[in-house]
């Protein structure tokens, strides 16, 4: 038997055996009630299929998320949703590095010049009127996540 045909074969059955034990993993705590771990996964297989959708454009991510202030409580973990967002963008792009699944350079379009525009309007204001965005945004959770609280 070849080894390509041996390696397609392993990745076959390895597949197949994660699908079931997960399968089973995920009804049994689904019986049990415990659906938070079981969306937290959901959001996990979620992130790594957008992070293969965008690719080398996950950072647009950033802008998206920078407004978002609030905590994820179900993770128990001290970080807001934009510092979990820039984790997750950086971690990403280095495991697509390390994947040399980004392996050009990227070309400028106008989806980057689109967001240098909107980074230079933010820093613009923000050294027009630092006081004020201290004074407005301070203390407030634009966006807090309760979907996973107890």
């Amino acid at each position: 038997m070849e080894l390509t045909r041996f390696s397609q074969r392993l990745t076959i059955i390895v597949t197949m055996v994660l699908g079931l034990v997960g399968a089973v993993v995920l009804g049994k705590m689904t019986a049990q009630g415990r659906t938070g771990p079981i969306l937290i996964f959901g959001i996990g297989v979620l992130g790594v299929a957008l992070l293969m959708g965008l690719k080398e454009r996950i950072w647009i991510l950033l802008l998206l998320a920078w407004p978002m202030t609030g905590q994820i409580r179900a993770l128990n973990l001290p970080f807001g949703v934009r510092d979990i967002v820039v984790i997750y963008v950086v971690a990403g792009f280095i495991a697509l590095i390390a994947f040399e699944v980004v392996r050009k350079r990227n070309v400028i379009t106008g989806m980057d010049l689109l967001m240098f525009a909107v980074l230079l309007v933010l820093a613009v204001a923000f050294v027009r009127n630092p006081e004020a965005w201290e004074s407005e945004w301070r203390g407030k959770n634009l966006i807090t996540l309760e979907v996973f609280g107890d």
